[in-house]
């Protein structure tokens, strides 16, 4: 699971300070241990968010890594992680944003439960044949360009314009319950749900502004 929060956490050691190499390898090296501790079986004895916890483990994590010699790097003994986009981050100059280390970890988390939600609508679009659809009107989802004119839709899905706005209805409900989901998998109750939802939303919301 948490192998699909590499961003916030190589973000969060950037903002730090740490170099593209080293924020690779801590991030690489986290994982190991992530892998070989049972770090999972904690969670649950810790409670509150897997947000903060898994924040808290890296910076003991790294903590107790700078107090070993002959750290273990990229291509070292340490499971290798795809970080898929990494390179395509770094090459943005705006890859940090404003913010201190936290608010760019918190920002970057909301944008994967995005991601994330999204990924899960569109395969359930797949499973009924109708992926065309949530490619033409994925557009009126967070973070797209805002709802696409529906006679051009409509003509390109050769159907009523009537039917375009109700399937951008859909979409969007199905995208909340989504998003919803995945953040329920991050906390231990539909009370802290329901506060991280607003709380990301917020952290979204702030970070667009500043765009």
């Amino acid at each position: 699971m948490a192998k699909g929060y590499w961003q916030p956490l190589y973000l969060y050691l950037r903002k730090r300070g740490q170099s593209h190499d080293d924020a690779c390898d801590s991030v690489q090296g986290f994982f190991e241990f992530i892998v070989s501790s049972g770090f999972f079986a904690h969670v649950g004895r810790e409670g509150g968010k897997f947000r903060s916890y898994l924040l808290r483990s890296l910076e003991r994590w790294c903590s107790r890594d700078r107090t070993r010699s002959g750290a273990l790097k990229r291509g070292g003994g340490v499971e290798h992680v795809p970080l898929d986009g990494i390179e395509e981050m770094e090459r943005r100059g705006d890859v940090l944003g404003t913010g201190d280390a936290q608010q760019v970890y918190d920002r970057e988390w909301a944008a994967v439960m995005v991601r994330r939600a999204g990924e899960r609508v569109r395969g359930g679009y797949e499973k009924r044949g109708r992926e065309r659809w949530f490619d033409l009107l994925r557009a009126a989802l967070p973070g797209g360009s805002g709802v696409p004119p529906y006679p051009e839709v409509a003509a390109e899905l050769g159907a009523s314009e009537g039917a375009v706005k109700k399937a951008v209805f859909d979409l969007r409900a199905a995208f909340a319950e989504a998003l919803k989901e995945e953040i329920r998998s991050t906390v231990r109750s539909r009370e802290e749900a329901e506060q991280e939802l607003s709380y990301l939303v917020g952290v979204l919301a702030a970070g667009h502004s500043t765009d």
